[in-house]
């Protein structure tokens, strides 16, 4: 009869372990939030400037932030392994002043572990050709929260998904 208790843990835990493992799976709708170092960027600023200069160029990254602050990052994970994102209030370079645009990537993914890793077929509808910047490591930190950090223009970047 000491087998039968045995048993019994032994399903436990596998079911304990099937629920854990599909808790951390990707699949399904996400929210992102930008998360910027403001103190990093201005380290960055050349010194030198006047008061006045000084002023103005943490006018413009405040400006800066405010709008970056204001995307709204919108993913859905699929469990076909495809996957597609949209970006909301992406300020637009050649119209910084101007209404702000949407974005959407597309592509595929894979997971292993807690690293899930996409990769962009197309942008805002077209074929993307594949690049160094093509594929994105996000880590599942746990069932609700997928993270993307990475270095961009020398500055460091992380996007904080939730589940929606």
């Amino acid at each position: 009869m000491r087998f039968l208790p045995k048993l019994v843990s032994a399903a436990v835990l596998v079911g304990a372990l099937s629920v854990a493992a599909v808790a951390q799976s990707p699949v399904g709708n996400w929210k992102g939030k930008l998360i910027l170092n403001k103190a990093e960027v201005m380290a960055k600023v050349p010194k030198g400037q006047s008061p006045e200069q000084q002023k103005q160029i943490q006018a413009m990254v405040d400006s800066q932030f405010a709008a970056l602050e204001k995307m709204a990052f919108n993913l859905n994970v699929n469990g076909n392994k495809s996957w597609r994102m949209v970006v909301k209030g992406l300020p637009d370079p050649a119209n910084p002043t101007g209404a702000k645009k949407d974005h959407t990537s597309e592509g595929t993914w894979t997971q292993a572990g807690n690293k899930v890793t996409m990769t962009e077929t197309k942008e805002n509808g077209k074929a993307k050709p594949k690049t160094k910047d093509s594929t994105k490591t996000f880590t599942l930190t746990n069932a609700n929260t997928m993270t993307l950090t990475e270095s961009q223009g020398g500055m460091n970047i992380k996007i904080v998904f939730n589940r929606a």
